[in-house]
């Protein structure tokens, strides 16, 4: 239930935003890898991906299943 949550939080992203996102933090590419499938400047691709995550902290306040979740000890 908790991963359904976050991609469909991550789906609210722009394109470009989601790619730099899941590229980076789930594909595990680097940058330059990025940039070279998006056609933006590394820069540019680490501002898409700061701007998403910015966003993803937002939404994942307001989403009850994500605020309300705690890891088991």
């Amino acid at each position: 239930k908790l991963k359904e949550a976050i991609m469909k939080e991550i789906k609210g992203l722009t394109y470009t935003e989601k790619m730099a996102v899941y590229n980076r933090h789930v594909k595990g590419l680097q940058w330059v890898q990025i940039s070279e499938q998006l056609h933006y400047s590394v820069r540019q691709c680490q501002n898409f991906r700061d701007k998403g995550i910015e966003k993803l902290a937002k939404r994942f306040e307001r989403n009850g299943t994500i605020s309300n979740f705690r890891y088991p000890e």
